[in-house]
């Protein structure tokens, strides 16, 4: 299973471009296992902070912290986007 992890940064974010590759990846995952494969990808998001609030406070995105992001073996490749 492949490991993508999409870096939240810290500072002025636009909301759409964080869920919008979010959504894109995880829906090609969930139609691959429909047609009855194993899940291919493993989506996460990931930053420096606990929480990040957008939209004047109206949202808020929890990444993992991007140093807990362990190394896999090369078959597992990393994708960071």
């Amino acid at each position: 299973m492949k490991q993508v992890t999409i870096v939240v940064p810290e500072g002025d974010v636009n909301l759409s471009s964080i869920t919008g590759t979010f959504q894109i990846l995880t829906r090609a995952n969930q139609y691959w296992q429909k047609l009855g494969n194993a899940s291919i990808i493993d989506v996460r998001l990931a930053g420096f902070v606990k929480e990040i609030q957008l939209e004047d406070g109206f949202f808020s995105v929890h990444p993992v912290n991007v140093n807990e992001i362990k190394n896999r073996p090369a078959d597992h490749t990393r994708h960071i986007l």
